[in-house]
C-alpha cells in the first residue's frame, strides 16, 4: 500500500493469515528485515507488507522496549478498532449480485477520501485486516461479503461477545472467592458451573485434559498458578473434599460395583453350591498364613508324614468354579485387571461380599478348592505330583507373626521349613536372584491417626509362603506346556549380572542399588525362562481372588483337568491379557501415589521438622538421599560440599510437603 522508504519505522505484515506488527531494520529493492513483536528479526518479501505507519519506532536499540511499544500500539489498535465504521462502508459497497473485489486503496478512499492522517489510516487498515464480518481477503484483494453471511457472522460475533462477557464474570467472581471478599453460595455455583467444571476437568485430568488451554486460561486469570492451588479452589467452593485423590477419577476407578454386579453377588451368595463332586480332604489341616487384616485369602496349606516321604498340600480358592466366564462379575473383573491395595481401604476386584461369604479361605469354613499335592522324598525330591478339585476345611488363618511360632514349634512347621529351603536352595543354584526388600505398610488405626510399619519379609514363614507359591505356578506352567495347553506364562530371559551377589544387604542403600540389576518381566503365551526365579517356564495361578489372570488360567487348567480341553484358544488369552495390561498399569501408579501422599502427610501430620537420610547419589549440584525408615528417595540442591558423599548419613529439613502433587522439598542441614 505505501513506500517503505525509512528504516525503523512500524509497519503491519501478514505472515500465516496473521496480522502482525513489525519495525524495519533492512530494506533491499524485493525483501525487507523486521524486528516483530517478539523481539525476533524475520525477513519478508515486500508482497507481505500491507501498510507502512509512517510511525518512528522510538526504542529501535533496546529489544525489550521495542517488544513493550509494539503490544502497547496493538491493544490500542485492538481497543480503537470499533470506532472504524465497516458496516457503513459494507452498506455502500455491497452487491449482492456481483461479488466485486476491492483493493485496499480504493477503500481507504471510499472510506477517507485520500486522507493522509496516518494514524487514522493505520487504525482503517488494521480495523479492516482483522475484520472477520463484513470483508473477506483472497490474494490480496477485499470482497463484501453477502447479507446472509454478514448476519451469520453478527450473531457468531455476539455469542462471542455473551461469552467473553461470562467468562469476565466468572473471573471477577473466583478472584473475590480466592481473596475472601465474597462467601459461596449456591447461586453463584450454578451461574459458574461451566467454569467450575473446566477447574475440575483440569484437576483431574491434568495436561491431558481436552479443554486444557480455556482451562489453563481461566485459571491464569483468577491468580491460580497450579494443580495445587486448583484443588484448594475447589475445596474452598465445598465441591471437594481435600482427602479425595483426582487421581481415582483420572483413571475412572470406582470403589462401588454397578446394580448388576450387586445382583449377580446376591444370586450367587442365595445359591446352594453343589459339593458333591469335589474330593473330601475337610480332615485335613489345611491353613493359612498371611498378613493380620487380609481379607481375600487365595492359598493354604498343609503338609503330612508319610513315613519316608512328605505331602505337601497348596490350596488355592476355586474360584473358577463360582464365577462363569463372561458373567456380569467376570466382565466387570477383567475391567479392574486386580485388587487395589490402599491405605485407606482396598478396591476388591470382586464385592467385598462375595470375597468374604464365598471366596475366600476363610477359617472354620468349607470351601472350594484347586489343591496340589506334591510328594517328597526324605531327600526333598519331587516324586510325583497331581492336582485336584477338592473341598476343604481351613482350621486355621495364621498372621505371619503366629506362623512363625507354629513353624518353631512344630513336626508340622519344621517339615515345610526344611522342604521349602530345598526347593529354594534349588533355585539358587539354577541361577535364581533371591531378594527379599522390606515394604512400606501403612494403615489408619481406630483413632484415625496413620500408623506406618516396615516390614521385614524374610520370616521363616515368608520364605513358607514364597516357596509354595513359586512352586505351584512353576508346576501349573510344566502342565501347559508339555501338554501344550495355551497359557499366560511370566518370563525374565534378560541375564542378570552376578555382580548382585556381591551387594551389602545390609547397607541402607542396598534397595536403591539392588534395582540397578534388576530386569523387566515379560507377559506373553511363549515358555520362556525366569531367569530371575532360576525356572525353565513360570505363570502365575495362585490368587484368583485378586488376580484377574489368576482366575483365566484357573479356568484353563481345571478344564483340562475335567477332559474338557482347553475352555481359552491362544488368541483368547492374548486378548484376556492385553485388555487387562493397562488396567494393571494404572492400579500400580495408583498405589505408588497413594502410599506417597499418606506417607507425606504423616509427615504433615507429625510435624517433623527434620529427618536423617543416606546420600543415594551425586550430580553436580543436585543429589538424591535415600530415607531407609520410610523407604523413600528424594532430591535436593547442595548448598555445601560437607559430608556429600555417597553412602553418608545426613540430617535434612522438611522445607514444605505439597500433598497433591506429592512433592516433599528437603535441605541438607549444615552444621
Amino acid at each position: 500500500m505505501s513506500e517503505i522508504n525509512t528504516l525503523f519505522e512500524i509497519i503491519i505484515y501478514k505472515k500465516k493469515n496473521f496480522v502482525s506488527l513489525g519495525v524495519v531494520s533492512k530494506s533491499s529493492k524485493e525483501r525487507i528485515c523486521v524486528i516483530t513483536e517478539d523481539g525476533k528479526e524475520l525477513e519478508l518479501d515486500r508482497s507481505k507488507i500491507i501498510f507502512n505507519t509512517r510511525m518512528p519506532c522510538i526504542n529501535y536499540g533496546n529489544i525489550s522496549d521495542l517488544k513493550l511499544e509494539l503490544r502497547k500500539l496493538r491493544k490500542e489498535l485492538d481497543e480503537q478498532r470499533l470506532s472504524i465504521d465497516l458496516k457503513t462502508l459494507w452498506d455502500c459497497i455491497n452487491d449482492n449480485k456481483n461479488r466485486v473485489k476491492y483493493e485496499l486503496k480504493e477503500l481507504i478512499d471510499y472510506y477517507m477520501d485520500n486522507s493522509k492522517n496516518y494514524n487514522l489510516l493505520t487504525l482503517f487498515v488494521w480495523s479492516i485486516e482483522r475484520d472477520t464480518v463484513y470483508f473477506k481477503k483472497e490474494n490480496g484483494f477485499y470482497i463484501p461479503n453477502d447479507k446472509t453471511d454478514v448476519d451469520i457472522k453478527l450473531k457468531q460475533h455476539e455469542a462471542e461477545q455473551i461469552k467473553k462477557q461470562v467468562k469476565a464474570n466468572a473471573v471477577d467472581w473466583a478472584r473475590k472467592i480466592i481473596d475472601n471478599r465474597l462467601d459461596v453460595n449456591s447461586d453463584d455455583l450454578d451461574t459458574h458451573i461451566y467454569y467450575i467444571e473446566l477447574v475440575k476437568g483440569y484437576v483431574v485430568y491434568l495436561d491431558n485434559y481436552e479443554k486444557l488451554k480455556e482451562s489453563k486460561s481461566f485459571l491464569s486469570e483468577i491468580g491460580i498458578k497450579d494443580e495445587s492451588e486448583a484443588l484448594e479452589f475447589l475445596v474452598k467452593l465445598g465441591l471437594w473434599d481435600k482427602n479425595d485423590d483426582p487421581i481415582f477419577k483420572r483413571y475412572g476407578i470406582k470403589s462401588n460395583y454397578p446394580n448388576k454386579i450387586i445382583k449377580e453377588t446376591n444370586e450367587l451368595l442365595n445359591k446352594e453350591l453343589s459339593l458333591d463332586k469335589l474330593i473330601d480332604i475337610t480332615k485335613l489341616n489345611v491353613f493359612s498364613i498371611d498378613d493380620d487384616n487380609t481379607v481375600d485369602i487365595d492359598d493354604a496349606i498343609s503338609i503330612e508324614s508319610l513315613g519316608e516321604q512328605t505331602r505337601l498340600g497348596i490350596h488355592i480358592s476355586n474360584v473358577a468354579s463360582i464365577i462363569n466366564d463372561s458373567s456380569a462379575l467376570d466382565n466387570d473383573a477383567l475391567k479392574r485387571g486386580e485388587t487395589i491395595y490402599l491405605s485407606e481401604g482396598n478396591i476388591h476386584m470382586f464385592p467385598q461380599q462375595l470375597v468374604s461369604n464365598l471366596l475366600t479361605l476363610k477359617e472354620k469354613n468349607i470351601r472350594r478348592a484347586l489343591s496340589l499335592f506334591i510328594i517328597f522324598d526324605r531327600d526333598h525330591n519331587i516324586l510325583s505330583h497331581e492336582f485336584l478339585q477338592t473341598k476343604i476345611n481351613l482350621k486355621k488363618n495364621y498372621s505371619y507373626k503366629e506362623a512363625n511360632k507354629f513353624i518353631t514349634n512344630t513336626d508340622e512347621g519344621k517339615m515345610l521349613v526344611s522342604i521349602t529351603k530345598s526347593l529354594r536352595e534349588r533355585r539358587v543354584n539354577n541361577g535364581a536372584i533371591i531378594l527379599q526388600l522390606p515394604v512400606l505398610k501403612i494403615i489408619r488405626d481406630e483413632s484415625n491417626n496413620i500408623v506406618i510399619n516396615k516390614l521385614l519379609m524374610n520370616t521363616d514363614a515368608h520364605n513358607v509362603v514364597a516357596e509354595c507359591m513359586v512352586l505351584m505356578n512353576s508346576l501349573c506352567a510344566d502342565y501347559f506346556r508339555n501338554n501344550e495347553i495355551p497359557s499366560i506364562y511370566r518370563s525374565q530371559i534378560d541375564i542378570i549380572s552376578e555382580d548382585i551377589n556381591e551387594l551389602d544387604k545390609d547397607n541402607d542403600l542396598f534397595p536403591v542399588e539392588v534395582v540397578k540389576y534388576l530386569k523387566p518381566t515379560n507377559i506373553g503365551i511363549n515358555p520362556e525362562p525366569h531367569r530371575f526365579l532360576g525356572l525353565e517356564q513360570y505363570v502365575q495361578i495362585t490368587s484368583p481372588i485378586r488376580r484377574y489372570l489368576d482366575l483365566v488360567l484357573q479356568r484353563q487348567l481345571i478344564s483340562c483337568l475335567d477332559g474338557s480341553g482347553p475352555v481359552y484358544s491362544t488368541g483368547d488369552l492374548e486378548k484376556k491379557y492385553l485388555k487387562t495390561e493397562l488396567a494393571i498399569k494404572e492400579k500400580k501408579i495408583i498405589e505408588k501415589s497413594r502410599e506417597k501422599y499418606w506417607l507425606l502427610r504423616y509427615f504433615k501430620e507429625k510435624e517433623l521438622e527434620q529427618i536423617t537420610g543416606v546420600i543415594s547419589s551425586i550430580r553436580n549440584k543436585r543429589a538424591s538421599a535415600y530415607f531407609p525408615d520410610y523407604l523413600i528417595e528424594l532430591p535436593f540442591n547442595i548448598i555445601s560440599d560437607d559430608q556429600m558423599e555417597i553412602g553418608n548419613g545426613i540430617d535434612f529439613y522438611i522445607e514444605d510437603i505439597d500433598l497433591f502433587k506429592r512433592k516433599m522439598s528437603i535441605k541438607p542441614v549444615i552444621n
